[in-house]
């Protein structure tokens, strides 16, 4: 064998790190190449007296969490070129640590040879495993462009925050990093920090096994009883600024337990404000007192009794559809400071109501970050374009209290409203409403960021 390469990424790229292959017969290290690029990209080839690796050996680059590796165990065939793709993730680090169950992790040299007599078929067990389970932790309805079924977790990807990517921007492990072990199994935990979910893999050798993942409640306050009223901040395409609140209230009988949201309308005229109701449709579903199209609900309780913390409302206006309202929860927060934003990743971008060509919308290549100073950076790909859009502190901010943002680009004023909100389940979350103010010489839009 002759290189490895791959990508080492925990969600943002490992920049600047060394690789190393590690012999499990000795320790030793039998590969290494430069440190890892912008992308977290990296090549390993045998050096001046080097024979490169044999099976098994350790693939190994150290971060501040702890390790990221990959195994390549005994019984694992080779390439006839000689070439081999192993990246280093989150995953591929579960997938060792659940199988293997080390006595010391001391040093790098102990974990590899602490691969001496474990076989790739248990590797391959505990891979299965680990991936049925993650799916249950990182739906594809929340977690776009992620297919579990089928998935290579060696393989190469792009550390851009999106796709699975975006899975490892919300997956935390938690290792076994004592010094000595010294046990027959160790126990690793995955969790999703988004959600607070998590489960747990336990080591052996002929094939770790995941436990499950707790299922996320609903809160009583998020059903629409009797009687009760929800409201909601809508935010239309036309208007100049936030409309006042819209209302939806349950027109009587027994909870919508197990119903399904499907249509979604604010019936707001431009500036007006107009409030709507909606009422039980007795076939499982709600209808709204506008004439909509389809409405779009971008969270875990699209399918449940409980309202949509968020959602896009989509209308058929002057022949085509449009996205036409944004619908936040009144009682949400208004932040009017980037740096509370800071850290937050937005990876779902929704405008038009069908990007993508799908309804409801596919996103992928967009991303919206807030840096450590405040500034901040969009990423937006519309059919086969992408667009990066740089925009300082300062201005950022002017744009979430207000003030419209121009651009080089007269016709382009857009105005930004961050909110921090709680979904049905009681999490804390954070969306971010893209409005094109109108102007005489366009209409307005609305677009969506969310985590």
């Amino acid at each position: 064998m002759t290189t490895i390469q791959g990508v080492a990424a925990t969600g943002a790229p490992l920049v600047g790190a060394t690789v190393q292959a590690i012999q499990a017969s000795n320790g030793a290290v039998c590969l290494q190449g430069t440190v890892t690029g912008a992308d977290g990209s990296f090549q390993l080839t045998a050096q001046t007296g080097q024979s490169g690796c044999t099976i098994p050996y350790l693939l190994y680059a150290q971060t501040a969490q702890g390790p990221l590796v990959a195994a390549m165990a005994t019984g694992e065939a080779l390439p006839a070129n000689g070439a081999v793709t192993m990246s280093l993730t989150p995953i591929t680090t579960a997938i060792y640590f659940g199988t293997v169950p080390v006595s010391s992790t001391v040093s790098s040299a102990a974990l590899a040879q602490a691969l001496t007599n474990v076989s790739a078929s248990s590797f391959s067990t505990t891979q299965n495993n680990l991936l049925q389970t993650l799916q249950q932790l990182y739906p594809a309805s929340t977690y776009p462009g992620v297919t579990w079924s089928g998935f290579d977790p060696y393989a190469v990807f792009t550390a851009n925050h999106t796709g699975i990517d975006f899975a490892f921007d919300n997956m935390a492990l938690t290792l076994p990093l004592k010094e000595s072990v010294q046990a027959t199994s160790v126990t690793t935990s995955v969790t999703n920090p988004a959600t607070g979910q998590a489960f747990t893999i336990t080591s052996s050798d002929s094939g770790g096994s995941a436990g499950s993942v707790a299922q996320l409640q609903p809160l009583s306050s998020s059903v629409v009883q009797n009687g009760t009223t929800v409201s909601y901040t809508g935010i239309n395409y036309e208007s100049e600024g936030v409309l006042d609140t819209v209302t939806a209230v349950d027109a009587g009988g027994a909870p919508w337990a197990g119903a399904t949201i499907s249509d979604i309308g604010t019936n707001a005229v431009a500036g007006t404000g107009q409030q709507t109701s909606l009422t039980a449709n007795g076939t499982g579903g709600f209808n709204w007192s506008s004439p909509v199209v389809a409405g779009l609900t971008f969270d875990q309780n699209a399918g449940d009794s409980n309202l949509p913390a968020v959602a896009m409302v989509c209308e058929s206006i002057g022949g085509a559809q449009i996205s036409s309202d944004v619908l936040i929860p009144s009682n949400a927060q208004l932040v009017t400071d980037p740096t509370q934003l800071i850290g937050i990743s937005f990876n779902r971008y929704y405008a038009g109501c069908s990007q993508g060509g799908t309804s409801p919308a596919t996103t992928t290549g967009n991303y919206l970050s807030i840096d450590g100073s405040g500034n901040a950076d969009f990423t937006v790909t519309n059919n086969g374009a992408t667009s990066n859009i740089a925009i300082p502190e300062a201005t950022f901010t002017a744009s979430l209290n207000g003030t419209p943002y121009t651009e080089d680009n007269a016709k382009a004023a857009d105005v930004w409203y961050a909110y921090q909100y709680q979904t049905a389940t009681g999490l804390t979350r954070y969306a971010i409403v893209e409005h094109r103010v109108p102007t005489a010489a366009q209409l307005g839009s609305v677009a969506l960021w969310l985590q």
